[in-house]
């Protein structure tokens, strides 16, 4: 599964309404299941609108339950947010979203899994500083099915010490 974060519309300053796309891809070749997408927005900014989910006044975060996403299906979640007046000129400001979700390993046993992107914008103080301000954009993009080189489990761990050991017997023999 695939997420990245984009600043759709609007300017980060002062009293302005900016609009953040999260979009998400399932790149696997497999349903996931269990999926939430949540947005977490910076204390700098408010809560506007949102094309779904719901928003957590106390946390300041969209949450979008999205159930099962098959096989390469993908949708957005869009946040209308407004900068505060009060907000500190010059100060970052980061959009997270995340999204996480549950795939069959090998032995047809779930695993969570959760990706991230997220979007670091200076506030400005006017339109006309925040057209001149340089976003900086990070996307950490891994699907279940991509499996790493290293083990992922103390049990896959213990099997490959259990062979190394096995080996170093025989190489001595």
């Amino acid at each position: 599964m695939s997420i990245t974060l984009e600043k759709k519309s609007g300017l980060v300053a002062l009293g302005e309404v900016v609009e953040y796309r999260a979009h998400y891809l399932n790149t696997s070749k497999i349903k996931l299941t269990n999926a939430t997408i949540k947005m977490v927005l910076p204390s700098e900014m408010t809560y506007v609108s949102s094309n779904r989910g719901i928003y957590d006044e106390s946390n300041n975060t969209v949450v979008a339950n999205l159930d099962t996403v098959g096989a390469g299906m993908s949708d957005d979640l869009i946040v209308k947010v407004k900068v505060k007046d009060s907000a500190s000129v010059n100060k970052s400001a980061v959009i997270s979203t995340y999204i996480s979700y549950d795939a069959l390993d090998s032995k047809g046993s779930p695993i969570r899994d959760e990706n991230t992107a997220y979007i670091v914008s200076t506030i400005a103080a006017a339109q006309d500083e925040a057209k001149n301000n340089t976003e900086v954009t990070k996307t950490d993009v891994k699907t279940s099915n991509e499996r790493s080189f290293l083990p992922n489990t103390v049990l896959e761990w213990l099997a490959i010490i259990a062979l190394i050991l096995v080996l170093i017997v025989l190489g001595r023999s």
